[in-house]
């Protein structure tokens, strides 16, 4: 079930289309996917992140940025209150719509997440579903600069 990002060279850059890679999974794939990336996402602050900054900051100063980056960030503030079915199914939801089928994992897991708090999400979408396409270009400007 592995997915990569990476898997063109950076200069034959052409969106991936992650709505299809999504439906192409299972549901049990879905929910494991889903699973890990609340896992990774843990253990990256948890065991990599936070102790080197807990080294560097006061715990005061700690505090702060922990829940300045949990109120910006709907995963951090979610990842463990909202039901994983629930995120697969608005998950689901949201890619199919073609025009998010470009919008990364983890940014439509985002936008679910604001989505089952009720927060309007399409502004949000429409600067997602730009982004890939502003990649490409800027790429493509670099292509030609090499020449």
């Amino acid at each position: 079930m592995g997915y990569s990002f990476f898997s063109k060279p950076l200069f034959a850059f052409n969106p991936s289309d992650h709505g299809k890679w999504w439906k192409s999974l299972t549901v049990s794939e879905q929910t494991t996917y889903i699973s890990g990336l609340k896992d990774g996402y843990t253990h990256c602050n948890v065991y990599d992140i936070f102790p080197i900054l807990d080294s560097m900051m006061k715990k005061e100063e700690l505090e702060t940025f922990y829940n300045k980056l949990q109120s910006e960030s709907p995963f951090l503030r979610h990842m463990y209150d909202i039901d994983i079915e629930v995120m697969r199914k608005n998950i689901s939801e949201l890619y199919k719509d073609p025009a998010n089928t470009y919008i990364e994992p983890f940014e439509i897991l985002c936008a679910a997440i604001d989505k089952i708090e009720g927060k309007s999400i399409e502004d949000k979408l429409k600067e997602l579903r730009e982004r890939p396409w502003r990649l490409k270009k800027v790429l493509e400007k670099k292509k030609i600069e090499k020449k």
